[in-house]
């Protein structure tokens, strides 16, 4: 049996399994759902399978209780999406037995809005905790030095001076963003084969999962064709979301994108019927917006920026490789802060943070993300893949503090902004620096949660 990577997020299933019946851990295939929840498991129904699928359904049917005997407890449903009538039993029996952390499911898709009517009567609110799993950051991966945490970054004390550099050379760093964080990648090291498996993710996707399990009554279901989602226009708008990486271009720029690379027509409603999909598949996990003043009206309104779950689905998609993005700096710069977001996202749910990016409609100022914690503290986080930008991002969150400084003398009561309580700069290089201005400058190959 091969050695299990420890991962940030079995802290937070930890947590929780202390405090509710069951806990739903989803997120992309591949990204190691299964292997930590059979951790905390005594047994496995492994619900993809169709004999153990039919075997649970007869237990379903028959003799519930043989299904939740309590001598089996911890139990997991792995893929219990592919039967979707074991939710309800699950939240039953948390009910029924009253055990903490008594079964774990997982899930590499979301239900349909028409499956969840028919087959789920109760949201499992108090008894199911959902938590997302993400592809592995650098940390987890054994390639981040891991001696900066990112929590430490919110004491106003803290400083980095002192702090040893990274070796993590610009070629490893190339290789990590095209390779991914999937645990079957990383446990291959520097095999130029491990690269291999974000394609085959891709090929996955494109040709059996945008399919696999979805019902023929669907309203957007064409009877007379083959496949509901083709291939091609499938590929086109995955790599038209990689060269929209991280950034804000709207939809309808991401439709003609995807409408010029080829004879084929793509409405506005097809777009959103396949990014639906590729959503449902966490393909894509785009990054909302937040703003200091709670009452802003344009937080709600900006639009999210574009992200895969995991830069390499992107990179994949579109031929890409490592020697790719060493020679086109600029292209390795988005994909740079795709895989800063993909880590910084991990490292945020080990410290009970949610990620978003900053857009102050008031300020008229933008950050590339933006750290919330539990208690309401805030880090603005600009991303940056070579030093020589650095400067320039630490004086803008520098000046967006001196802004709301400056608002805030002349503001009402329900227009104060709270402070950033950190300002970050998380960049490509090896050199972690506390500028006199108290800008943190952190190497991502140091940091973790």
């Amino acid at each position: 049996m091969e050695k299990y990577i420890q991962r940030v997020i079995d802290q937070k299933i930890a947590r929780y399994s202390k405090i509710v019946g069951a806990i739903y851990i989803k997120g992309p295939k591949f990204c190691g759902k299964t292997t930590t929840a059979k951790q905390h498991a005594k047994k496995v129904y492994r619900l993809s399978l169709s004999r153990v699928r039919n075997e649970v359904k007869l237990l379903l049917d028959g003799n519930p209780g043989l299904l939740f005997k309590k001598e089996d407890l911890p139990i997991l449903f792995d893929e219990w999406v592919d039967l979707p009538e074991i939710w309800d039993e699950v939240r039953t029996s948390c009910d029924e037995l009253g055990v903490h952390g008594a079964f774990y499911l997982t899930g590499s898709k979301s239900l349909l809005k028409k499956e969840e009517r028919e087959k789920i009567s109760h949201s499992g609110t108090g008894r199911i905790e959902t938590i997302l799993m993400r592809p592995m950051s650098l940390y987890e991966s054994g390639e981040s030095m891991g001696s900066i945490s990112l929590k430490d970054l919110f004491d106003p004390a803290f400083s980095l001076k002192g702090y040893s550099s990274s070796s993590f050379s610009e070629e490893k760093l190339a290789f990590a963003t095209c390779r991914g964080g999937w645990p079957s990648a990383v446990m291959m090291g520097s095999d130029r084969d491990s690269l291999l498996v974000a394609k085959t993710i891709v090929d996955g996707v494109v040709n059996e999962d945008m399919d696999k399990g979805e019902s023929d009554e669907e309203e957007s279901y064409d009877k007379t064709a083959r496949r509901k989602y083709d291939p091609i226009l499938t590929r086109r708008l995955i790599r038209s979301y990689s060269r929209n990486d991280s950034t804000l271009a709207n939809n309808r720029q991401i439709i003609a994108d995807v409408a010029a690379s080829g004879t084929y027509s793509f409405s506005e409603a097809t777009f959103y019927r396949y990014k639906a999909r590729l959503d449902r598949l966490y393909v894509f996990e785009d990054v909302p917006s937040w703003a200091a003043l709670f009452k802003e009206k344009g937080t709600m309104r900006a639009s999210p920026k574009h992200e895969f779950s995991d830069p390499s689905i992107g990179i994949a998609a579109s031929g890409l490789s490592p020697e790719y993005l060493l020679s086109h700096p600029f292209d390795f710069g988005f994909f740079f802060e795709a895989l800063a977001i993909r880590d910084l996202r991990v490292y945020s749910d080990g410290i009970g943070g949610t990620l978003y990016h900053y857009h102050d409609d008031i300020l008229h100022e933008e950050a590339d993300a933006v750290l919330i914690l539990e208690d309401d503290r805030y880090a603005l986080i600009e991303i940056k893949k070579g030093f020589g930008q650095v400067k320039d991002a630490a004086d803008k969150l520098a000046s967006i503090r001196e802004r709301i400084k400056e608002h805030n003398k002349t503001a009402k009561k329900d227009e104060f902004m709270s402070l950033p309580s950190a300002l970050i700069v998380v960049y490509g290089g090896n050199d972690p620096l506390t500028l006199s201005n108290g800008v943190h400058v952190v190497p991502l190959s140091c940091l973790k949660d």
